[in-house]
């Protein structure tokens, strides 16, 4: 538990990354009994997803479109007459993603 300038309360949470950088998360509680509980469940969510998703609340628009472009955006793979995996208007999508991305410069998501 650790409490801001500001008299608020929050559960502190700190843990390693998989490249040994160290984190701190901060979640804010509205009483002292609820720290331990608000803690476990982010050591939980760290041991289940990963450190990504506890950073998660930090990235901007830019960071998510360019992940998405990298999983789902690409040219559709067809396997004997069925597409697998992919896009068949991809560059369609993909403008979609640049124009959205430069409308929403540097604003952060939740995910």
């Amino acid at each position: 538990m650790s409490a801001s300038g500001s008299g608020h309360l929050y559960a502190r949470f700190q843990y390693f990354d998989e490249k040994g950088k160290s984190y701190e998360k901060l979640k804010p509680i509205t009483d002292k009994r609820n720290a331990r509980k608000e803690v476990e469940k982010m050591r939980l969510e760290l041991e289940t997803h990963g450190s990504e998703t506890l950073q998660s609340d930090k990235v901007i628009f830019n960071q998510l479109a360019e992940k998405y472009k990298e999983a789902k955006v690409f040219l559709a793979l067809i396997r004997d007459g069925i597409m697998v995996s992919g896009l068949k208007s991809h560059k369609t999508i993909e403008t979609y993603v640049k124009f959205t991305s430069a409308f929403l410069v540097k604003r952060n998501f939740a995910l």
